[in-house]
């Protein structure tokens, strides 16, 4: 069996897209942004939005 190493790097401050903000009822916002997370392992990338 292959095992990956790594996992995702959330260490460091990650670029991103801001499209859209949305008022909730209690007053507070929502953000949608589109950010790519990379591995520790620099070897592979996760585009999420």
């Amino acid at each position: 069996m292959k095992v990956k190493l790594g996992g995702l790097d959330l260490t460091d401050n990650v670029p991103d897209l801001l499209h859209a903000w949305a008022s909730v009822n209690d007053g507070s916002w929502l953000g949608l942004i589109e950010m790519v997370l990379w591995t520790n392992n620099s070897n592979g990338l996760l585009p999420v939005m």
